[in-house]
């Protein structure tokens, strides 16, 4: 009885010794590689400059200008201008009617009108009552639609132009009328970066001006309460007893002062946090120097290094009095928590004098070689984040040991201040000068915090203006004068979204798709492979002729040994298709070794479920094949999102084998994540597998049926 081997040795050997079939197959193995090399080489990177400018696009500017502040301006003109430069699209300048004519004929694409009135409704921007300007946009849909796809590149190129050269005018203006004399623009130059740099320095300083001049407020208040306490006890102490009752109302008045003590202690809290978040922006400072080490622009560097300077003077002269009151209250009571605070705190002092000098010798070296020494800028960075660092666990360590001693600290002092009873007989004498003295300081203590509330006020009023105004001055460049007055002088709607470009947008693939056409190979590299099996089974037969040793062959055996024979002979399309993908496209594949199991895979799957499909349908399973091929490439995501395809392919895509073929050459070539490739060599081996199964348990069963519909339609003289 013939085996399976015989079977495939049988087919295998009319092949290689038949000239004709040899032919007839190589051109079999070989047309599936040429319909992906054809279809990507034609879209391979169809949105670069060098293939749009074919895509003719008519502008015609019909634009009559207006003026704007006794200026005369043609924006209209400006943009055609500027268009001529923009390359990205073949921009054709023409009259009306030629291109009203070329569009209808098919020879544009599409038409962009400027009217008439454009300069004259962008200009009223700067009137009392601002009008939106129109640019008209004509298509024909009738061409192509991927060529209109294109064209709404154009219009969006237009935009941008239109957008630019409206700011650039309206600053251009603006810049003139303030400089009555023109040149005086760049005598001023100077002056006007000075005042740039203030504000974006007074913008990054809002959030501590704030702060200290909250806590100077605080200060005063608690301060005023404290000596207003303190004020009986002089009055009190010309007639005070003092080898008599000690323990009336001077005691009441101690403990009043107890409280204003602790008040103190809480005040150097916040002074603490302050200072902590001083040192913070000290090295945020120090790190965007860093970052503008590699300019070019020598004077934006000193700037950036001023302003460094300037901030680690503020934070030093922050740290003096916290330090010099923990030794002054240390003096009166020693405690083990406030030694170690303060020993920090002197630690802090001595980095921040290293930063000072390092910061003077990075600044010596830059006057001297033009550039940043990068060893004392490591060292100026590593300074600074010690800083940071040590401040932050000064906070938590105060907060965690020291705060909660301060009551018997307190204590100490009001003992103290008992013990000193005795003076009160020499400040009766003094009494008088004394309590005027005390008054005067209470009233000056008083005015102090109604002032810096006041001043808090205004500040926090003031806050959001000017850092608003701060940032947006960052992102303009110090080239650019107009824009940097512009945002000086204009008010928030001026620059608005409409006008205003805020942000870059940075694009950062996860994966490596290098073109338009790698991203669209898997799909035709899919569908090559399925078109390629179909070719087969649809010019060689799937039935085993019966003679020699082959005549007692059974239903089974033929069925696997010409799905042998189908395999090999699509698995050798399939190596065509992907080396050829790699090395003459070529397309770029994260993992080569996956992209060819991926192929192999993908091939074994495919030829089983269109082999079997033909093997028991006959003609009609050839007809289900092309069907299905139809039907999987529109709904199974491999051109466009499923998720904009209908309900019904989306509920059935999970079961067309072509969507996990397309997923696995797009993990090989991208870039592989484990979970998918599972999973789409698991679907289509359970696919593959189960059309096997059918085709083994169905082959006998149904060769009947199929034999009578092939020869009935075969005596039609229609088909074989």
């Amino acid at each position: 009885m013939a085996t399976i081997r015989d079977v495939y040795h049988r087919d295998l050997h009319a092949i290689l010794k038949n000239p004709a079939a040899l032919l007839t197959v190589f051109v079999l193995c070989i047309l599936p590689s040429l319909y992906t090399l054809v279809n990507v080489s034609a879209i391979w990177n169809p949105y670069r400059p060098s293939e749009t400018h074919h895509i003719a696009v008519a502008v015609v500017n019909q634009d009559q200008g207006t003026a704007l502040r006794g200026k005369s301006v043609n924006l209209g003109k400006a943009v055609v201008n500027k268009l001529h430069d923009n390359h990205q699209i073949g921009w054709r300048f023409v009259d009306a009617q030629t291109a009203n004519d070329q569009l209808k004929q098919g020879n544009y694409y599409a038409e962009i009108i400027i009217p008439k009135n454009f300069s004259r409704r962008l200009a009223s921007i700067a009137t009392a009552h601002p009008q939106r300007a129109t640019v008209i946009y004509r298509t024909n849909t009738k061409d192509s639609p991927m060529g209109l796809k294109m064209t709404e590149t154009a219009a969006k190129s237009l935009v941008n132009q239109i957008q630019q050269n409206l700011v650039y005018n309206v600053n251009k203006i603006a810049f003139s009328y303030l400089n009555q004399l023109g040149d005086k623009a760049h005598h001023n130059e100077s002056e006007m970066m000075n005042l740039k740099d203030l504000i974006i320095a007074l913008g990054d300083s809002m959030d501590l001006a704030t702060a200290s001049v909250s806590t100077i407020h605080d200060t005063a208040s608690d301060m005023g309460v404290a000596l207003a306490a303190f004020k009986p006890v002089i009055t009190q102490a010309q007639h005070v007893d003092v080898v008599g009752d000690a323990n009336g109302a001077l005691k009441d008045q101690l403990t009043t002062t107890k409280s204003a003590v602790n008040r103190g202690f809480a005040d150097f809290s916040t002074d603490l946090s302050t200072t902590a978040a001083q040192a913070q922006t000290v090295n945020r400072l120090a790190k965007q120097l860093g970052r503008r080490a590699s300019a070019t622009n020598r004077g934006l560097i000193n700037r950036q290094i001023e302003t460094l300077s300037t901030q680690l003077t503020l934070l030093k002269s922050q740290v003096t009095p916290l330090n010099a009151f923990l030794k002054t209250v240390n003096q009166q009571k020693n405690l083990a928590q406030l030694n170690g605070l303060e020993a920090m705190l002197g630690g802090t002092q001595a980095l921040i004098n290293q930063q000072t000098a390092s910061l003077t010798a990075l600044k010596k070296g830059l006057n001297t070689t033009g550039q940043v020494n990068q060893r004392l800028y490591d060292q100026l960075l590593s300074q600074s984040q010690r800083t940071a660092d040590k401040m932050r666990l000064l906070v938590g360590q105060y907060q965690r040991e020291v705060r909660t001693g301060t009551n018997a600290i307190g204590d100490h002092l009001i003992a103290t201040i008992t013990q000193s009873q005795q003076l009160l007989t020499t400040l009766k004498r003094g009494s008088a000068l004394n309590e005027k003295m005390l008054t005067t300081m209470i009233q000056g203590n008083q005015l102090v915090a109604t002032s810096t509330g006041k001043l808090e006020d205004k500040l926090t009023a003031g806050k959001a203006t000017i850092v608003g105004v701060s940032n947006r001055l960052k992102l303009t460049s110090d080239r650019n004068m107009a824009a940097i007055i512009s945002v000086l002088q204009s008010s928030p709607g001026l620059m608005g979204s409409t006008l205003a470009k805020p942000f870059n947008i940075k694009n950062e693939d996860i994966y490596r798709v290098t073109s338009f056409g790698a991203a669209f190979a898997p799909s035709y590299m899919a569908l090559s492979i399925w078109v390629g099996c179909t070719m087969l089974v649809a010019v060689l037969h799937t039935a085993a002729p019966r003679e020699g040793k082959l005549r007692k062959l059974t239903d089974r055996t033929e069925y696997l040994g010409k799905l042998m024979i189908f395999m090999t002979l699509s698995l050798i399309q399939t190596l065509i298709v992907t080396l050829s993908t790699m090395f003459i496209l070529p397309i770029h594949a994260e993992s080569p070794l996956l992209l060819l199991l991926t192929g192999g895979i993908i091939s074994i799957g495919f030829m089983i479920i269109i082999y079997t499909s033909v093997c028991l349908f006959g003609n009609l399973g050839k007809a289900l094949v092309v069907a299905l091929l139809a039907t999987q490439l529109a709904g199974s995501g491999a051109i466009y999102p499923i998720q904009l395809s209908p309900l019904a392919f989306r509920l059935i895509q999970p079961l067309f084998p072509f969507a996990y073929g397309v997923s696995g050459f797009r993990e090989a070539i991208g870039g592989p994540n484990i979970g998918t490739v599972a999973t789409n060599f698991f679907v289509l081996a359970v696919m593959a597998g189960i059309m096997l199964w059918l085709g083994l348990l169905t082959k006998r069963p149904l060769k009947h049926q199929t034999d009578r519909l092939t020869r009935d339609f075969q005596k039609t003289g229609l088909g074989q």
